[in-house]
């Protein structure tokens, strides 16, 4: 795979992301429009990215003499690598919105209600029972499907970088020993 084209696919699903967790944490998503805006506009920067990149790299690295084998390897590799990489985005974004409808159906249950009464009984000055509502459609509120995403992306991308850096180690001591060898 030409390595410029799977730069640009690692670039293309960073600007995906990090579009797609804006509109998630602007509330656009859960909107039907939301929704429905945030794949046309992944749809529309894919459409202009691909070109865009198999041109650059045209220019830049064969002099715009890039054979045609080539512009259909580095294609295809920008679609191979956005793909993956989007697909295990949207993996965390259906965990996140799992997690946070579990954790709605427990803060609106009868359980911690009673949880809540039970900790009005002994701590009578924390809150008053008529604040119980509030407390309740605070909890809610605080559960963001954007932070969930980020909190349970975090330790994914951490893996990702070490092995990613270990793969280039390796990559840089076998080609050296390749060329020694020969």
């Amino acid at each position: 795979m030409n390595r410029w084209a799977f730069y640009s696919g690692i670039g293309f699903t960073l600007v995906v992301v990090v579009f797609k967790c804006y509109v998630l944490y602007t509330g656009m998503y859960f909107s039907n429009w939301g929704f429905k805006f945030a794949n046309l506009t992944a749809v529309l920067i894919y459409t202009i990215w691909i070109p865009v990149t198999l041109v650059v790299i045209n220019r830049e690295h064969y002099s715009w003499h890039m054979p045609g084998r080539e512009v259909f390897k580095a294609g295809l590799g920008i679609v191979a690598i956005s793909l993956i990489g989007i697909s295990v985005y949207h993996v965390f974004e259906v965990q996140s919105d799992e997690f946070k409808q579990q954790a709605n159906r427990y803060y609106n249950s009868s359980e911690y209600l009673q949880l809540l009464k039970q900790q009005h009984a002994l701590h009578p000055q924390l809150f008053k029972l008529q604040d119980i509502p509030k407390i309740i459609a605070s909890q809610t509120k605080g559960i963001s499907v954007f932070r969930a995403v980020t909190g349970r992306m975090i330790p994914f991308l951490l893996f990702g970088g070490l092995v990613s850096l270990f793969t280039a180690i390796g990559l840089r001591v076998f080609k050296s020993k390749a060329f020694k060898s020969s």
